[in-house]
């Protein structure tokens, strides 16, 4: 006997308990399953070490709605490094710029709190000491990162990365769709990969892990961003 309520209430089974008739394609998951969250799906092994790559980890409607607000906010011009081996800032010409996510309604960094704690912790075995401030990212046409690493600044004289940040592991969690560019490469690795709205994606810090965003070439593109230190490894300065 069905219970007043019950998803299940209507519906044919087989004898071993499966459905007779399947639910549609995913538009369909959300009304066959209207009690559960959203799914998340995990994708390891296809990757090189280190990388944690997690498809969805926000919904479309959380992305959406961090997107709206961020649009009507004026953003701040992002830095790079001097590129002269050494710990130095200069404004970037083509990067993007910055919005603060505390100026939003939503509690971003209690989103990324929980992903550290929830995923990127856990795959990575690492104990984080702390996270930098999340940023969003906007890259508008012609937006794009060059080649970098996070935590580390190339010597071209010594040929040698000299780690100048107090990073460990790098996140990004992709916001929207509907832009063209704006890929995410790791030439070490031979690895692109095409940003998708509520995509994560972790990193190791250091200099192996070079990668550059392609440029945007219609649209805009918004991307948030943070990086963590991890308790008992080595600190600059």
């Amino acid at each position: 006997m069905s219970r007043s309520g019950d998803p299940l209430a209507g519906l044919s089974f087989a004898p071993s308990g499966y459905l007779v008739e399947k639910p549609a394609p995913r538009e369909a998951w959300a009304s066959f399953c209207p009690d559960q969250p959203e799914g998340v799906a995990f994708t390891r092994y296809a990757f090189p070490p280190g990388f944690l790559v997690i498809n969805h980890l926000l919904n479309d409607a959380v992305c959406d709605a961090i997107v709206a607000e961020c649009e009507q906010q004026q953003g701040v011009a992002s830095t790079v490094s001097t590129g002269d081996g050494a710990a130095g800032y200069r404004e970037s010409e083509r990067r993007s710029d910055y919005i603060n996510p505390k100026s939003l309604s939503m509690d971003i960094g209690g989103l990324v709190a929980h992903a550290i704690r929830e995923m990127v912790a856990p795959f990575a075995r690492i104990e984080p000491e702390w996270a930098e401030a999340p940023e969003i990212l906007r890259y508008p046409v012609g937006g794009e990162f060059l080649p970098h690493a996070d935590a580390d600044v190339f010597d071209p004289q010594k040929k040698v990365w000299n780690r100048t940040e107090n990073r460990d592991y790098s996140l990004l969690i992709y916001l929207n769709e509907g832009f063209e560019g704006g890929e995410i490469q790791f030439p070490n690795f031979g690895l692109s990969l095409a940003p998708r709205r509520g995509l994560l994606v972790g990193f190791p810090s250091d200099g192996r892990y070079v990668h550059a965003a392609r440029p945007v070439t219609r649209g805009v593109k918004y991307a948030l961003v943070t990086w963590l230190a991890t308790k008992g490894s080595p600190r600059t300065g």
